[in-house]
């Protein structure tokens, strides 16, 4: 299994409920600076799990009026933004 699909299989695993976001949190991240090669990183192939990561990289739980006016957002809304995008995406 490559690097993106490992990735790939986290998103899924979110999504079908057979993990926590915290869990997904905790690891996505991790996963993803440790073992996608830079190379594969800026790929047009890894844009989708890039975004991802930045998306996560702006949630938090019970962002205020002004953090979510700056973009931030809570768990639900982005697992429900991960959803919507892995239905168009891949």
């Amino acid at each position: 299994m490559d690097q993106l699909t490992a990735l790939r299989d986290m998103i899924d695993r979110l999504l079908a409920g057979e993990t926590t976001f915290d869990e997904f949190a905790r690891t996505f991240g991790i996963y993803y600076y440790e073992h996608l090669p830079v190379a594969v990183m800026r790929s047009p192939a890894a844009t989708f799990v890039s975004d991802v990561l930045e998306k996560l990289e702006f949630t938090t739980t019970n962002p205020t009026a002004e953090e979510r006016a700056e973009g931030w957002i809570d768990e639900r809304d982005f697992v429900d933004w991960l959803r919507r995008e892995r239905q168009t995406r891949i």
